[in-house]
This record gives C-alpha cells, structure tokens and sequence, in this order.
C-alpha cells in the first residue's frame, strides 16, 4: 500500500514571505529544510532581515571551470557594470553530500550518469563564492536580475549578452557560474555552501558594507596560482586524446583497442553516454591524458535533453 501524508502549517519552523520566492513548492518545502531555516536564523541573529525582503543580496560561485578558465576577472566587470558590488566571499570546495543537497530538489530527475558527472566536474578545484549587493532593486531583485544576466544552462538559448556566452559558452554542464533563482535560493544555499561560524563571519562583512577589493582579488590570484589554467576547447580536447591513445603502444595492442575507438569516435560526436568503460579502458593502457580533458569530454556529452530521466518531473 502506497502512504503518503500532508504537513501543515504547525509542522512548519519558518514562513518563507513572498518577497523571498514566488513558487509555492518552495515555500513548502524550504520551510521545513534545516539549510535554509539554519541560514535565514543567521540573517536574524546580525539583524540583515531587510537585505532579504528588500531583496538586495544575491551569491553567485564561480566553478572550477571558471578558474581554470581564468573567467572570474572578467565577470567580476561585467558584474559591477550591471551595479552588482561584492560584499563578502570564500572559497570552498564542493563534495558528493554538497552537491546533491545543492540541487536536491532537482536531481530526482537526473540520470546516474549526470549526477556521476558533476560529482567529477564540480569537485575538480576550489570553487568561489561572492555575495553580492544590488542597492537599486527596483526593476526586481538582486537574484533575478543575476539570473536574467547569467543566461539558460542551455548553451542553444544563451544570447550573446548574456554572462555565461561573453565567458566562453561552454557546455550544458559548464555552466561556469551557479547563481540562485530568488533570495529564497540564495538563503538555502548560503545555508549548504558554508557551517556556521563560516556564514557569520561573513554575514559580518555584509553588516559592515565595506567591500574589500583587493582580498577579493587577493583571492582569486591565490585560486588561479594553485590551479594552473586549462585549455577548455572542445576540439583540441579531443585532438589531445586521440593522439595520447596512439602514442600508447599498450592501448594500440589491446584487444578491445577497436572497439574503444569506435566508443571514443562516438563520444567526441555526442553520439553516446559510455564513458566509464573508456576511460578505464585509457587508464589500464597506461594513456597520458590530462585529467580537465577528460571532464571536458565528459561535459559535453549531456544537454537538457538527455540529462534527466524520461517522464519524471523535477521537485522544482
């Protein structure tokens, strides 16, 4: 027998106002999520409510690809063109736990591929997140405006104003920037990214309005020095492995050496998902790939498309 049953309001810690989203799913569900209500609480302690209904702050983290890309510079300009003033940032580094609570209430409709995916593509480097403060948020708030700004995650829908196209439009899964859909967004995930202690001492610089130029820039130049930049074009990328598989004397005399290379031909076409065998195929052949080939490879092979599971609707 199938059980279900419905929550009411007096199961509810938290009433997310209207100003913060305008999806009814969130506010159900958000109300009962512990990284949300733990975050919003830190907003109260530190007395920054009013940011939130007035909708004034927004995050957005810059992904491994934008640091090996060298993409950050050029979107923190972009940024402050559009009024958008950073007002605190760390870096942090995503995990398999992270990820799948960041995007929880979407990654029901994912196939295991995708998620398999992201677990290798997010995790790559360090990731950056920079909160961000828009004082005129009268044609709407902070968090839709960015969202407008980033562009679709599908690189056939960007425009070439948009922020993810100016930045290299990469593929469905390099997004290069993650930012939220509304404050309601912000809040949880301000609530996944970081403990604690983490968010009020950044919550400190929030409440202090100083924008520290120079750390943050301090920050990305420390980022950028720890992770040497990477070539993130997709036809060299497959040149690369090409050429590494036929300089491997072990994968040339493999008995699946054929069949393997029918296998890569595919993938380099998005013709297929079968990736885990051929990587393990170029790893017991002893093949010298670089490892931001392989995610790039990988990465291009989903789109909206073929990333989610045939029939089943996302939470939100």
């Amino acid at each position: 027998m199938r059980m279900s049953f419905m929550l009411d309001k007096n199961y509810s810690p938290v009433t997310i106002p209207e100003s913060y989203t305008n999806d009814p799913a969130k506010c159900f569900f958000y109300s009962i999520d512990s990284f949300y209500i733990e975050s919003v609480r830190d907003f109260q302690s530190v007395k920054l409510l009013q940011y939130l209904e007035e909708g004034s702050l927004t995050g957005i983290v810059f992904l491994p690809e934008a640091i090996v890309g060298r993409k950050i510079d050029t979107a923190m300009e972009l940024l402050y063109i559009e009024g958008f003033t950073p007002v605190a940032y760390s870096r942090f580094r995503f995990n398999r736990h992270m990820i799948r609570e960041n995007w929880r209430y979407q990654y029901n409709a994912a196939i295991q591929q995708r998620i398999d995916a992201a677990d290798l593509l997010r995790t790559a480097t360090d990731s950056l997140y920079v909160i961000l403060k828009k004082n005129d948020v009268s044609n709407g708030t902070a968090s839709h405006k960015l969202k407008s700004m980033k562009g679709a995650s599908d690189p056939e829908q960007r425009k070439k104003s948009d922020l993810r196209y100016v930045l290299g439009n990469l593929s469905y899964m390099l997004s290069i920037v993650h930012t939220p859909d509304d404050t309601s967004d912000f809040i949880r995930e301000f609530g996944v990214y970081f403990d604690k202690d983490k968010r009020c001492n950044l919550l400190k610089h929030v409440e202090a309005e100083t924008v520290d130029e120079s750390g943050l820039n301090k920050l990305i130049e420390e980022l950028y020095n720890e992770y040497k930049p990477e070539d993130l074009c997709f036809e060299r990328v497959v040149n690369r492995i090409e050429n590494a598989i036929n300089s491997s004397v072990i994968a040339k005399h493999s008995i699946n050496y054929a069949s393997q290379i029918q296998v890569f031909n595919d993938l380099s076409k998005q013709k297929s998902l079968d990736w885990y065998d051929f990587f393990s195929f170029l790893d017991e052949s002893q093949v010298d790939y670089r490892h931001w080939d392989k995610l790039m490879l990988i990465s291009y092979l989903y789109n909206k498309h073929n990333a989610s599971i045939t029939g089943v609707e996302r939470v939100i």
